[in-house]
């Protein structure tokens, strides 16, 4: 679980990671501007998205391996 875990949330943290330096770009070029209340909802909508990402990938590799699981069951039904 551990490593499931890791799996959705390394895209997220390493694109909101990226984020943060262009934020940080941002705010060094231009002080006028109010990076920390454009940041937060950017920042959100982008980790939602990414995660939604991942959660397809996930769900492609879990009907992948759901599969080969059914075809053990099959093959294990037809020994008793």
């Amino acid at each position: 679980m551990l490593v499931a875990a890791l799996g959705f949330a390394a895209p997220v943290l390493a694109a909101l990671f990226l984020a943060d330096l262009a934020l940080g770009v941002v705010n060094r070029v231009s002080p006028q501007i109010q990076v920390y209340f454009i940041g937060m909802p950017l920042k959100a909508l982008l980790g939602v998205l990414l995660f939604m990402l991942a959660i397809t990938g996930m769900v492609a590799a879990l009907r992948g391996e759901l599969g080969g699981g059914m075809v053990d069951v099959l093959r294990a039904s037809r020994l008793f």
